[in-house]
């Protein structure tokens, strides 16, 4: 029997990204496809656009996706939270998330940095309104946490609709 478990942990880069994107195919085309998939997640984070890309795949999958926080969630990895299946996104009590504005080390003529800090800019929005689409809470509230890296408790990511339950 397959076991039904992934297990995110580490960078959300593109290596994480193919692992995780493998073993949900795996899952999804097992005899007890439309079975839920659990998912263990603890990372400090990584890659926007990986970050991205896990939240894709996550709403295409054809089984519902039980996401389990455990440890530290931050940055990127907030939005694998936030796309696990609505009623299940679980937070220990002991986990903690950390939400925080883009970054980028930059270098280079103005012409290219003008244009890096717009699509930092429009990745902000964009992400802030997935984060608001997947929670309740809106945009301009994430806005506001992820000027002043934010770290918050399992009951605050209840409060703003990130989780579901806390365990």
């Amino acid at each position: 029997m397959l076991r039904r478990k992934i297990y995110i942990t580490g960078d959300i880069d593109e290596q994480s990204y193919l692992a995780f994107s493998k073993r949900l195919t795996v899952l999804e085309n097992d005899k007890k496809s439309g079975t839920k998939v659990e998912v263990e997640l603890s990372s400090g984070g990584g890659e926007t656009y990986y970050g991205l890309a896990f939240a894709s795949r996550m709403r295409l999958a054809k089984c519902p996706l039980h996401v389990t926080a455990h440890g530290l969630v931050a940055s990127a990895a907030v939005l694998i939270l936030a796309y696990g299946t609505k009623g299940f996104r679980f937070m220990t009590r002991e986990a903690r998330v950390m939400v925080h504005e883009d970054s980028a080390k930059l270098k280079g003529e103005k012409t290219y940095l003008k244009k890096e800090i717009a699509e930092i800019e429009a990745l902000d929005d964009h992400w802030n309104e997935l984060m608001e689409a997947r929670t309740g809470t809106l945009a301009r509230e994430w806005i506001e946490l992820d000027k002043s890296t934010t770290y918050l408790s399992a009951e605050e990511c209840l409060n703003l609709g990130l989780v579901d339950k806390v365990i």
